[in-house]
């Protein structure tokens, strides 16, 4: 960065010193300087690129800005300016300072215009979450690439523009150039923009991918493919032809230029010596009639060493005029022209020719006009096949896309078979294999499933009655330590203080201590093997009971649920924050309820000690779902934690509080048996917001 940072500093103060007049500069020496600032940044993102891991998205995205601004308007677009473009000397200059401050002013300006678009982008990969905009974040990605394009192609033009004012008033450039300049601008902005828009699309994808699968935006409408490459081709082969006609047209100068000069030359030979023993105007003047070409052709007679007025000329043709005897110089100040000199002694006198080329382009509007209509042809033709194949190709993977929706939802056996002859129809056979397989796979798992859970009932089952035995057994042991109890008591009634009785009394307090810890123990555990199967139980039914799946109002459901904690909410102080929830919500009415339950319950346990405790529910609504959120104030979940909270028997050892690690599990079956998913957001000390959503459509069972 920093040698990338010395490189344009050194070409912008080069550039702007040749400009005073104090360095050279010429075709070799400008080409030069963007071949080592383009190699420059080259380097620059190439080291960055092996080391991009180390980065965050948005200096990667900074990187690709940059790379893209700096690839184009460091090479190719300046080979194509000095390859298309009559430059001077002086003009060379200001192109040369052109695009060095370009780059850096107007691009930079691009740059931070983007980053300020992306903001929102670069608060949700920062862990901002707001299920509110979800919608419009996945948009904000996915039309990011085309306003970042946009506005480069714009900020090219407008920047151009600026620079194509700068040769006109410092450098004198010719309306033809600069309308060809002008045009230069604009395929710079064609190919800058569809380069950044390539780039930033293919940068963005994996953020795209990550905010559908947070939000659940799996239906959302997506682009299409055959605008996406319709639009490509047409920028590209517009851009490209518009390039073509500007190397056929600098052709077409170049001859003509080649052609009158060779005509100018062959005149200066005939008439130079008849002109340089002249001694009398009259006798030249009939000479000068013969080097005046073109309809605005001038020819003049000057006193000797005078030169044309700057005004007219660069200085480049006046030091000509002045150090030359006889010549041809082209001269490209305000138009495009050939000045010929010639001296005639005997008058002390000076013979200047002046040949404006633009009165030979007559001829070159013909070929122009028929270049315009088969380039226009050409793009038609071209949008018109890449239409007919894009949409072909579009139908296809939509063909199988819908196939494979259907083969997913479980319709008619998948018979799909594309006859495109090429890598569609091998990937339609390969959807067709795997499809088969996963079928087969997962009919094979579910009876597995079946059968696992079916063996959880059994065993939750079977277990129950050692449980109960044990819990039995201990209960009679209670009678038979009090008679013990009792006896020693006796025993050690009948003898004195001391020896025996000591011993007996030692005895009894032992018996009764550990006997009655022992029961306690026994008592415990088998209470919490009792709920940890009930627990497992409860898992292994859902989905499968009688409670149908029919539209709720998560209002009512909610209510029920408070109503359990009317009392720990109270005594602790903690005051619940209620939005509107959804009335019509397809679901199983007492799991949504568990869901609801174990989440408030959750909410109380680890509300910890803030100054305003707080539960706040609310919930939001889209197109295909709803989603429902609990926040707290509490003492929040690290982010090694919020990995594994919802994994079976998993708790926050740290916190002291009753549980069993099986509530959060069995929330996210519930919510998994009705289409929907969780999630957490927390930081710790900072609360915990848990998110749920449930499909608006009946899902099935898992």
């Amino acid at each position: 960065m920093i040698a990338l940072g010395a490189m344009t500093l050194a070409a912008s103060a080069y550039s702007a010193l040749s400009i005073v007049g104090l360095a050279p500069m010429d075709r070799p020496i400008f080409l030069g300087w963007f071949v080592a600032a383009n190699t420059t940044a080259s380097t620059f993102l190439f080291l960055f690129w092996k080391r991009r891991h180390l980065f965050g998205i948005q200096a990667q995205l900074v990187a690709l800005l940059w790379g893209v601004l700096a690839f184009w308007y460091w090479l190719p677009s300046p080979l194509c300016h000095v390859l298309s473009i009559n430059l001077d000397p002086l003009q060379l200059k200001w192109v040369a300072f052109a695009y060095l401050w370009e780059v850096v002013i107007a691009g930079g300006l691009w740059v931070l215009v983007c980053l300020r678009i992306f903001r929102p982008l670069q608060a949700f990969v920062q862990g901002e979450r707001n299920s509110a905009n979800a919608l419009r974040l996945y948009q904000a990605a996915l039309h990011f690439p085309i306003i970042a394009s946009g506005l480069l192609a714009i900020v090219t033009v407008i920047a151009f523009g600026i620079g194509i004012a700068q040769l006109w008033y410092f450098a004198f450039q010719s309306p033809i150039e600069l309308a060809k300049t002008w045009l230069i601008g604009i395929i710079s902005g064609s190919f800058h923009g569809l380069l950044s828009y390539l780039g930033i699309d293919l940068l963005l994808g994996p953020l795209r991918v990550r905010i559908e699968q947070s939000y659940a935006l799996a239906g959302v409408a997506k682009r299409k493919l055959s605008q996406r490459l319709l639009g490509i081709t047409l920028v590209i082969a517009a851009s490209s032809l518009t390039l073509l006609s500007l190397f056929v047209t600098q052709s077409f100068q170049l001859i003509i230029k080649e052609q009158v000069t060779a005509q100018i030359r062959a005149d200066l030979a005939q008439i130079s010596a008849r002109v340089q023993a002249a001694s009398a105007l009259a006798d030249v003047e009939p000479l000068l009639r013969g080097l005046r070409r073109g309809t605005h052709g001038d020819v003049r007679l000057i006193n000797a060493g005078e030169g044309l007025p700057l005004a007219e000329v660069s200085p480049e043709t006046r030091r000509f005029m002045i150090s030359e005897r006889t010549g041809i110089i082209e001269d490209l100040k305000h138009e495009l022209k050939l000045v010929a000199v010639m001296e005639a002694p005997k008058l002390g006198k000076q013979v200047v020719a002046i040949t404006r080329l633009s009165d030979f382009y007559e001829p070159l509007t013909i070929p122009a006009r028929y270049i315009a209509m088969a380039a226009l042809m050409i793009v038609i033709l071209a949008a018109g096949i890449l239409t007919f194949v894009s949409l072909s190709l579009a139908n296809a993977i939509r063909r199988l896309s819908l196939a494979v929706q259907q083969a997913a939802a479980g319709k008619a056996p998948y018979t799909m078979h594309l006859d495109t002859a090429d890598e569609l129809e091998d990937l339609s056979h390969a959807f067709a294999y795997f499809i088969e397989e996963s079928r087969g796979l997962h009919a094979r798992l579910e009876e597995n499933l079946a059968e696992m859970e079916d063996l959880l009932r059994v065993v939750s089952h079977d277990l129950r009655a050692p449980l109960i035995n044990i819990q039995g057994f201990s209960k009679r042991l209670e009678p038979i330590m009090q008679e013990t109890v009792r006896t020693l008591d006796q025993v050690a009634a009948h003898h004195p203080a001391g020896g025996l009785r000591a011993q007996v009394e030692a005895v009894r307090t032992q018996v009764q201590t550990q006997f009655t810890q022992s029961v306690q123990f026994i008592s415990k555990s088998i209470e919490k093997m009792d709920a940890l199967l009930t627990g497992l139980l409860c898992i292994s039914r859902i989905g499968r009971k009688a409670d149908p799946v029919q539209p709720n109002d998560l209002n009512t459901i909610l209510d029920e649920a408070l109503v359990l904690f009317a009392h720990q909410l109270t005594e602790r102080a903690i005051q619940v924050i209620r939005h509107p929830l959804p009335d019509h919500v397809p679901c199983r009415r007492n799991e949504i309820n568990q869901v609801f339950s174990n989440l408030l319950s959750n909410a109380i346990k680890y509300m910890g000690s803030p100054a305003h405790p707080c539960i706040e529910i609310g919930a939001t609504s889209h197109r295909d779902h709803v989603e429902c959120f609990v926040r707290d104030t509490g003492i929040g979940i690290s982010p090694p934690d919020q990995r594994n909270i919802f994994q079976m028997f998993t708790r926050l050892y740290a916190i002291d509080v009753p549980g069993d690690g099986i509530g959060l599990a069995f929330v996210r079956k519930i919510l998994r048996s009705h289409g929907g998913t969780i999630w957490v957001v927390s930081e710790p000390g900072r609360g915990s917001t848990f998110f749920f959503t449930l499909p608006t459509h009946p899902a099935g069972s898992v």
